[in-house]
Formats: C-alpha cells, sequence, structure tokens
C-alpha cells in the first residue's frame, strides 16, 4: 500500500480516534466541524472514498458514516498513534502496588499485577507466569480411597499444592507414612526436577528397605506432581470489561470463542512465541493474531526477564479493537519494567 499523505492520515486519525471514543461511524460533516481541518465536506468525502478502498475504512450500513477497519486501526497504531507519558504519580502508583506485593509468592504477585493493570486499562489483564521450580518443605500424602490418594506438598515459599493420585493396589496408612517419610528424610529442600532425576537411583540403592507399593506410591507422587509445576500458567483478571460494550448475540458468541481459547494448552505457546523476540510492547489487532481472529479484540502484550535478560513471562491486556491505545501502551511497557525488576 502506498504511504498516506498529511492530509489523509489526519482524517485516518480524527476517524479512529471518535470511533476509540465512541464506537460509532463518522460522517464528514462531522469531519467538517474540527477546527483542525480547513476542508470542505466533499474533500474530506474523497479523501475517505480513496482510504476505503486502501482498505483502512468501512461503512458499516448505507449511511454516510465510517469505520476503521483493522488494518487501517492497525497501520494507525504502529505508525502514526502518538503514545502518552505516563505521569510520575501514577509511575509511583504502580511500583508501590507491586513492591507491596514483592514479599509474597511469584504466583500471587503475578495476580495482583493481573488486577492491577486490568483495573488501570478497563481491559482483561493478562499475565504469563514464569516456569517455576519451587524448593519442597515436606511432603504429606492422605488415603482417600483403598485406591486414591491425596498428595500435599508444602514449599518453602509457603505455598501448598494438593493433586490426587491413582494406585493400582489398595493402600494402607503406614505404605502412605512411608512413602512420605522416605521423601521427606531423603529429599526435603530440593527442586522437583531434583526428585524427578534422582529418585529412581535412590529406589534402586534401597530396595531392601521398600516394598513395591511403597516405591511405586513415591514415583507416582513426584510423576503426576513434577509436569504442571513447571509449566507456565496464564493468569487473567478482569474478562467482564470485555463484556461492557457487547450487547449483540454475535459479539457474545465471539467472546465465548475466545474465552475458550484461553482455556487451551496451546495458547500459552501462542501467546509467547508472539514476544520472544519482542523488544517491547507488542500489539495485535484483530486477526493479527490467530488467537484473536473474529473475536473483535486486541492483545498488548510485552516481555519480562530475568536477571539475565532471559524472557521468563509476559504480561498484557486483551480488549475491544477500539481500546484506548494512547493510554494502554505506556501502562503495559511501565508494569513490565517493574515486574522484571521484582520477579527473578
Amino acid at each position: 500500500m502506498e504511504k498516506l499523505n498529511s492530509r489523509a492520515e489526519h482524517i485516518l486519525g480524527l476517524i479512529i480516534d471518535s470511533y476509540i471514543k465512541t464506537g460509532s461511524p463518522v460522517g464528514s460533516k462531522t469531519l467538517a466541524a474540527d477546527k483542525t481541518l480547513n476542508l470542505s465536506s466533499a474533500s474530506i468525502r474523497n479523501v475517505m472514498s480513496d482510504l476505503e478502498k486502501s482498505g483502512l475504512l468501512y461503512a458499516p450500513h448505507t449511511s454516510s458514516g465510517r469505520l476503521p477497519t483493522e488494518n487501517g486501526l492497525s497501520i494507525f497504531v504502529k505508525n502514526m498513534l502518538e503514545v502518552n507519558s505516563l505521569s510520575k504519580k501514577e509511575q509511583d502508583n504502580i511500583r508501590k502496588s507491586i513492591e507491596f506485593h514483592a514479599s509474597d509468592s511469584v504466583n500471587t504477585t503475578l495476580e495482583h499485577t493481573s488486577r492491577l493493570i486490568s483495573g488501570l486499562s478497563a481491559c482483561a489483564g493478562l499475565v504469563v507466569a514464569p516456569k517455576m521450580d519451587r524448593d519442597i518443605k515436606e511432603v504429606e500424602f492422605l488415603k482417600l480411597s483403598n485406591n486414591r490418594v491425596l498428595a500435599i506438598l508444602v514449599y518453602r515459599d509457603g505455598q501448598i499444592e494438593n493433586r490426587l493420585i491413582d494406585v493400582n493396589s489398595p493402600v494402607s496408612e503406614s505404605v502412605l507414612r512411608s512413602a512420605g517419610n522416605y521423601i521427606n528424610s531423603l529429599l526435603a529442600g530440593h527442586s522437583l526436577n531434583d526428585i524427578q532425576n534422582t529418585l529412581n537411583d535412590h529406589i534402586k540403592q534401597n530396595q531392601g528397605q521398600l516394598d513395591d507399593l511403597t516405591a511405586t506410591l513415591i514415583k507416582a507422587g513426584v510423576s503426576v506432581l513434577t509436569p504442571d509445576d513447571t509449566a507456565e500458567n496464564m493468569i487473567i483478571r478482569g474478562q467482564a470489561h470485555l463484556l461492557d460494550n457487547v450487547n449483540i448475540s454475535e459479539d457474545i458468541e465471539r467472546l465465548q470463542h475466545l474465552f475458550t481459547a484461553l482455556e487451551e494448552k496451546n495458547t500459552l505457546q501462542t501467546i509467547l512465541s508472539s514476544v520472544k523476540k519482542a523488544q517491547g510492547v507488542q500489539i495485535y489487532i484483530g486477526s493479527e493474531n490467530s488467537l484473536f481472529e473474529h473475536s473483535g479484540c486486541s492483545l498488548i502484550i510485552s516481555p519480562y526477564k530475568d536477571s539475565e535478560q532471559k524472557l521468563i513471562g509476559a504480561i498484557g491486556v486483551i480488549g475491544p479493537t477500539r481500546l484506548n491505545y494512547r493510554r494502554v501502551i505506556p501502562i503495559i511497557n511501565y508494569t513490565s519494567e517493574i515486574i522484571t525488576e521484582y520477579i527473578k
């Protein structure tokens, strides 16, 4: 597409600003009343016609008003948008809010961050939490039935995980105690990866001390608990914001498809892959990201890194395509910088 001239850029910008504020089509008469334009309605209509032919505007119905297409929004946001700066007070408030929770567990801090950016942006806040391989303080097994056991893991950071384990043979309280005592005496204070990597060797070396059921229970407990605890997870808060301006069944159905997609396992990889090579805030409007295709939503997301500058997660917002980009982009950019300081 040819580069827009200044007049076309100006008119496209005015239409998009109006759309973001009202969600309504904009006509040439409305634009002619703008003091920054010194054009007749006829001249404005000609420019709007050219923008429509270029795929940047469209007419939602037979009226003379126009709305921006996803392509028009994308070109405006990425090439023409002047982003607002956060005030010193806003920066201080974000830093203090995250700092207040910095001594909590990583997940608690990130859950608070998701709620924080949701409130500041009036969008759904999204945080991809890093892989965690935490040290174990204590393990306990509780019998629920003859073939079902509840494994309770207490971590040194205070977090507790409960997982169900199915066993092939009836299990007794004494076997549960033996399995718990074995793990606690031998491996407490190590990470789940350490346990997984060394447990088989210890069981082989101590076969005389362990019956088959105890050894099976120990291995089952670790294998069930390890995969989910060391995977990234996604924290989304404020989804109700996405419903604020929805009033037709078609839009509600689109959002339902989006909510379903956000619960699927490959969604994490889709989102992380979008920021792996990013140097800052990334913006995906509608179908620019396959996850948001046909949803009428945009994703603004930024990576955060560890002390070695390795990407460990991302924070962002999901909002309507007509969200306030000028305000939201600096919020995400600054918050990701603060999170990088506190999440290691």
